[in-house]
This record gives C-alpha cells, sequence and structure tokens, in this order.
C-alpha cells in the first residue's frame, strides 16, 4: 500500500483532494476485508495514511475559509470511509475495537462557530447554516476564544446534540488509537479544541445565536 504526503501549501489542493479520494478507496478496501481477518502490521500503512489526512485537516485548513470544492469532495470521501470502517472495526473488534471506539466515536453536545475570517476583506454578513450530509469542523466545548478572535463579527454559533443512531468522530479520541496502533509523526488533533467531525442537520440543531460587537460590549459592562 502507498503510503501519502499532502502538501500543506495552498495551490497544491487539487494533488491534495486526489489523493485524499485515493486513501478514501483504501479504507474502503480494508473495511470490506476486516471480517476475513487483519493485522495490526497489515494495517500500520493505512492508519499511517489517515494519520496523514487528519494532519491535513487540522493543520492547513482554518475557521472562516471556505475550502475549494475539490477538496470539499474529497474529505467527504474520506470521512464517510473512515466512518464505515471504524463502525465495522467495532463490529469485528479489530483496530479500533469496542474499547478503542468509545473514545471515537462521540454522542452528546457540540458547537461550532460560522463567520468571516478577520483579515478577510470587510464583510459584514451573517453566515447562515447550511444544513446537509457534508461533514463539517465541531467542537465539544461551548465556547472558544481563539476562534472568536479569528472571526469577523458578527459570527454564527450554533448548538447541536448528536444522539442515536448517529456518531460524531471524536479526532482526539482517534488520534490517541492510532497512535496506539502505529508509529506516525503527525499531528492528527488540537487536543485544547475537543474536535468532533459531524455534519450540519436540522433535526441535531440545538440553539442558534448571532454574535455582535455589540454583544460583547454588554457583556463586559
Amino acid at each position: 500500500m502507498e503510503v501519502y504526503e499532502l502538501s500543506h501549501w495552498a495551490d497544491d489542493y487539487i494533488e491534495n483532494a486526489q489523493k485524499i479520494h485515493g486513501i478514501a478507496c483504501q479504507i474502503q478496501t480494508y473495511t470490506k476485508r476486516i471480517e476475513h481477518g487483519q493485522t495490526q502490521d497489515q494495517g500500520k500503512p493505512l492508519m499511517q495514511n489517515i494519520a496523514v489526512v487528519l494532519d491535513y485537516w487540522t493543520g492547513a485548513t482554518y475557521v472562516g475559509d471556505k475550502k475549494k470544492s475539490q477538496l470539499v469532495k474529497a474529505f467527504q470521501a474520506f470521512f464517510k470511509a473512515l466512518y464505515e470502517f471504524i463502525i465495522e472495526c467495532r463490529r469485528n473488534d479489530r483496530y479500533f475495537n469496542i474499547k478503542k471506539s468509545e473514545e471515537i466515536l462521540y454522542r452528546g453536545s457540540i458547537y461550532r462557530y460560522l463567520g468571516h475570517r478577520i483579515d478577510d476583506i470587510p464583510d459584514n454578513s451573517i453566515i447562515e447554516s447550511i444544513y446537509n450530509d457534508i461533514y463539517v469542523s465541531w467542537s465539544k466545548n461551548q465556547h472558544d476564544i481563539n476562534i472568536e478572535k479569528k472571526l469577523r463579527y458578527p459570527m454564527t454559533w450554533m448548538a447541536a446534540e448528536i444522539k442515536e443512531p448517529d456518531y460524531g468522530i471524536d479526532l482526539v479520541g482517534l488520534s490517541k488509537a492510532i497512535s496506539e496502533l502505529a508509529d506516525v509523526k503527525h499531528r492528527m488533533a488540537i487536543t485544547d479544541e475537543r474536535e468532533v467531525v459531524f455534519p450540519t442537520k436540522s433535526e441535531c440543531i440545538t440553539g442558534i445565536k448571532y454574535i455582535d460587537y455589540t454583544d460583547e460590549e454588554d457583556d463586559n459592562e
């Protein structure tokens, strides 16, 4: 199995998208083979490739930046394949077994910010949520000052609840599990951000709030 590397240069997004699609196909192949038995050593190249994509997701995509359509499609293929792989591993007690999957598959409260980057061309429009099955970044943290500092007012804050039968993918738990299965050099998650990857489903939303600078001033008075 080919082990990939992804460039963090913005102009390399097309080549990166192609590689991410390739890794999604590798995951699908392994998912089909799990029930027939796969050793930990056989899975190491796949774990390394999953780590490469997660490193790119956390280190080269930014809040407030709209992803190129090629990358959106590639990440969607990757996370859909990864989710099915984790579920199948849990079912067959392989790689991400029942114990490990308890830290990876998450149900509970999650939160998300939407807005324009503070260093973008001035834009005071409110970004409304789009409800679909596209995997996006959420957090277990109800508020994140670091994210708020990167976005221009007004910004949109959302709360959701992941319930049965759905799961989100906890990147901190996944990072820990992969590190126990293979020697990886990539940073797959930022621990303090407590990131969970999950689609924006209308039936899961529990709250939406629009934050403006006047709200901040009121809070400080």
